[in-house]
């Protein structure tokens, strides 16, 4: 589940309480949740996401999020359950890992200063997260997801991938790299369960090789994913 920012600038990763009443706040909280999880659960959804960069709530109150949130919505739906943490940090940092099945995280990590860099290039900037993330793996000892990740079809895609490239030079080629070598990087990773791509939109004509965009419909990046999709899936930690 992802919160709509309706405030012209705000991020959700920001939510505070002023007033102290934190319990107003997941009470709300837990009934907009909890209207998803039936739905999802009526609907035989595959796996359910609790929250999405949360950042400020989501690292204090552990015990709240368990009772208040991960608790009714386990009596709701009867999937699996994650949560999708920001890179930066947040993901470190949740402290209820242990009462969801994966952890979540959305994986902008920052993979090189160039403006087009080589596959290499993108694959040497995986190396430093891929220790952070592993390190932490053995401590949760929980399967990952990268529950948001992708990349603009742009110059300096690689550099802040969270960012929407407006303008630039648009290069195909960089971001199918980005995506060759995130898959080159995880694919055997045991305890590595997959991702789920930043965008892909209901009309099948879009993106397209004109469009600086995340989307990778009807550009290079979607062959690569073609390529490793149809990849027998590696043996997985249970």
């Amino acid at each position: 589940l992802d919160l709509l920012d309706t405030s012209g600038g705000s991020w959700r990763g920001e939510i505070a309480c002023a007033s102290g009443n934190w319990d107003a706040w997941f009470e709300s909280y837990r009934d907009f949740v909890l209207h998803y999880a039936k739905m999802a659960q009526e609907h035989n959804v595959e796996i359910f996401c609790i929250g999405t960069e949360l950042t400020s709530v989501a690292t204090i109150k552990e015990q709240i999020w368990k009772e208040k949130i991960i608790a009714p919505v386990r009596e709701a739906y009867k999937g699996p359950l994650t949560y999708a943490a920001n890179w930066n940090e947040e993901f470190s940092q949740v402290k209820f890992w242990d009462a969801l099945d994966y952890v979540g995280i959305d994986a902008y990590f920052p993979l090189s200063e160039k403006a087009r860099p080589t596959l290499e290039e993108i694959k040497k900037g995986w190396e430093p997260w891929v220790k952070e993330i592993e390190e932490f793996q053995k401590i949760v000892n929980k399967p990952i997801i990268f529950t948001e990740i992708g990349y603009c079809s742009a110059e300096g895609a690689a550099k802040k991938p969270w960012e929407e490239i407006a303008k630039g030079e648009i290069d195909l080629a960089l971001q199918a790299d980005c995506y060759q070598a995130l898959y080159e990087t995880f694919w055997d990773k045991s305890w590595f369960y997959g991702m789920y791509w930043w965008k892909w939109g209901t009309d099948v004509r879009f993106g397209g090789p004109g469009n600086r965009g995340f989307s990778l419909q009807n550009k290079s990046a979607a062959g690569v994913v073609t390529k490793w999709y149809k990849k027998p899936i590696p043996k997985r930690k249970r």
